[in-house]
């Protein structure tokens, strides 16, 4: 039997890298602002929109690697098993921080997101790129809106209703990245639904590093997670 060997895209996994190398860069300067070593203020201005941006590139990237696995065998299985990893290590790291931190302890940060993601997009799977498009703008501009509104019940957290007085060091909501996720399935979709990648087949030889974060880069969230005094498996 031949087996097969799911082709990467070098390119995915450098705007993964850069994604990784602005999470590190904002960890970092937020657990010394956090300890109080520099002045460093994420509630708003510049690294409140950069800690954005590297999140929703994250999603964008995970819903485009989604669509890649679209039509391969045993796929959906495949995919709630990921989801479900991912979820649970969402899990060790709210424990983590509830145990280290307290207030703003992460109770459905971005892996919470990612899993749940993960599962969720299979209903969509057999959506055309064009539909996706429309109901990815459609969750985002729905988050937004939501995003101003504050609720007295803690609930639907998970959703985008946000309980008055709720603070969180990472907090993805599927409204409205969800909706950056089926954009991502979108793009995914529609320049890389015939098996070829967008730009060249090999990247430049400086952009290797990159590519390497970008590859590696749950190993590389545990490393700062370790780095940072924070087990997530609790050990």
């Amino acid at each position: 039997m031949v087996r097969v060997v799911q082709r990467r895209f070098w390119e995915l996994d450098f705007a993964r890298g850069v994604a990784v190398a602005g999470m590190v860069l904002f960890n970092w300067l937020f657990a010394l602002g956090f300890f109080g070593l520099i002045a460093f203020d994420a509630s708003q201005g510049f690294w409140w929109a950069f800690a954005r941006l590297v999140g929703g590139a994250f999603v964008l990237i995970s819903g485009i690697a989604f669509s890649l696995g679209l039509g391969k065998a045993d796929f959906g299985r495949k995919a709630v098993a990921r989801g479900l990893k991912l979820f649970a290590l969402g899990l060790g790291i709210t424990v983590a921080t509830a145990l280290f931190v307290g207030r703003g302890a992460i109770v459905f940060g971005i892996l919470h997101f990612l899993g749940a993601a993960w599962i969720l997009a299979i209903a969509f799977a057999r959506r055309s790129w064009a539909w996706l498009l429309a109901a990815g703008a459609a969750v985002v501009a729905a988050g937004v809106l939501l995003s101003g509104v504050s609720f007295e019940f803690p609930w639907l957290l998970w959703l985008g209703f946000v309980q008055r007085g709720f603070y969180s060091l990472d907090f993805f909501p599927l409204l409205p990245w969800f909706g950056v996720f089926l954009l991502g399935m979108a793009l995914g979709k529609k320049f890389y639904g015939g098996g070829a990648g967008i730009i060249a087949a090999s990247g430049p030889f400086y952009a290797k590093p990159l590519v390497f974060l970008g590859r590696h880069s749950l190993f590389v969230l545990f490393a700062l997670l370790y780095a940072l005094g924070l087990n997530p498996l609790g050990f």
